[in-house]
C-alpha cells in the first residue's frame, strides 16, 4: 500500500503550465485541479504573475513558496505561528502589498512562507483572504468565483437549480480560526462536526469519531499511512471504509476515509468529539460548493456518482 505522500506527489504541480491561466481581471478564474484533487487558482503578487495558489479553507493565512518570495524580493515579516494538520510551528513570514485573484484585490497581507516541496505550489490562499468573501466552486466547468458576500454570483448561479442542499438561512457554526463548521454530517449514524478544508486531499476523522464508529464487523485491522502537513510532519493514520457518510442531508454512500489523532482538531477545539475534516475528495463529489464566510453559509449541490471523482487513497491517487 502506498503512501499519498504530498511532499513528493504535489511536487509536480509546480511544474503545471499555470501561465497559461493568466487573470485578467474578470469575474471569475480557471479552476485548476492537479492529479490528487487539490484545487488551485490564479493570483497576480504585487504586479506580477500568474501564479498558482492552492484554494485552503483550512489555512489561516495566505503562504507563499520560499523561493517565490525571495524572487518577488518581499521585505521579511515577524515570525508567526501556523497551526497545521500535523502540528503548530513558528514560521518566517514575509510582507505582500498587494494579492489580486479573479478581480478582487487585497492589500497589505503577512504571509508565511514555506517550502515549495512541501506547499506543492506557489502558495496557499487562506481565510485572511478568503474570510471576507462568498467562494464559489463550480467543480464540474472547474471554475472560481470570489464575490463579496451575499452577493450571488453569476457564473455558478445555474448550478443551484434542480435538487440540491441549498444554504441555510441558519448561519453554520464558526471554528476559532473562522472556518465555517457544517451541521447535518454524520458517518456511519455518528453526527461529527464537520468543516470543509479546500488544501486536503483527503477526508479525516478525528480519535473520537474512530473511537464512536467501534471496531470492525469483519474484526481486521485497519491499515495504517502517513499524513503529511505544510509543515513538513507527518502523522500515522488509520485507513478505512465505512458504509455511509452524509453531508448537509446527501447521502454520499461508502467511502474511504482516514483517521487521526491531527493538531488540526485540537487546534479547532474539536478532538474532544467526534469530528470530519472534509477534504477535496468528498468536495469532488459535488458539482458545486458555495461558501459565504460573511453569512457563514454552506452550500453543497448537485451530488454526483462516486464513480466521477474516484481517488482511491489506497492506491495513492491516479
Amino acid at each position: 500500500m502506498a503512501d499519498p505522500d504530498r511532499r513528493t506527489i504535489l511536487a509536480g504541480a509546480a511544474a503545471l503550465p499555470f501561465g497559461a491561466w493568466g487573470v485578467q481581471d474578470p469575474p471569475d478564474s480557471r479552476l485548476l485541479t492537479n492529479l490528487i484533487s487539490r484545487m488551485a487558482t490564479t493570483a497576480d503578487l504585487n504586479g506580477h504573475g500568474p501564479y498558482a495558489l492552492v484554494i485552503d479553507t483550512g489555512a489561516q493565512r495566505t503562504a507563499l513558496a520560499t523561493d517565490l518570495a525571495a524572487a518577488l524580493g518581499l521585505p521579511a515579516g515577524p515570525e508567526v505561528l501556523v497551526h497545521g494538520v500535523t502540528q503548530a510551528q513558528r514560521t518566517p513570514s514575509v510582507r505582500l502589498d498587494r494579492l489580486t485573484v479573479v478581480g478582487r484585490r487585497f492589500r497589505n497581507l503577512t504571509c508565511p512562507v514555506f517550502a515549495r516541496e512541501d506547499l506543492g505550489a506557489d502558495g496557499l490562499l487562506g481565510l485572511d483572504v478568503l474570510s471576507h468573501t462568498r467562494l464559489n466552486l463550480d467543480l464540474v466547468s472547474r471554475r472560481v468565483g470570489i464575490a463579496p458576500s451575499g452577493r450571488e454570483d453569476p457564473t455558478v448561479g445555474s448550478a443551484m437549480s434542480g435538487r440540491s442542499s441549498r444554504i441555510q438561512r441558519r448561519p453554520e457554526r464558526r471554528g476559532r480560526f473562522g472556518q465555517l463548521l457544517l451541521s447535518q454530517a454524520s458517518v456511519n449514524g455518528v453526527v461529527v462536526d464537520a468543516f470543509i478544508d479546500t488544501g486536503s486531499q483527503w477526508s479525516l476523522g478525528n480519535a473520537a469519531a474512530f473511537a464512536a464508529l467501534g471496531a470492525r464487523a469483519d474484526g481486521g485491522e485497519d491499515p495504517e499511512i502517513a499524513v503529511h502537513g505544510v509543515t513538513g510532519q507527518s502523522r500515522r493514520a488509520r485507513l478505512r471504509r465505512v458504509d455511509r457518510v452524509v453531508l448537509a442531508e446527501r447521502d454520499l454512500g461508502a467511502v474511504e476515509l482516514l483517521f487521526a489523532d491531527l493538531h488540526v482538531f485540537g487546534a479547532l477545539g474539536l478532538d474532544a468529539r467526534p469530528a470530519l475534516l472534509i477534504g477535496a475528495d468528498l468536495l469532488g463529489r459535488f458539482r458545486t460548493v458555495i461558501l459565504d464566510y460573511g453569512r457563514g453559509q454552506i452550500s453543497l449541490s448537485g451530488l454526483r456518482p462516486a464513480r466521477i471523482t474516484a481517488n482511491s487513497v489506497s492506491r495513492g491517487g491516479e
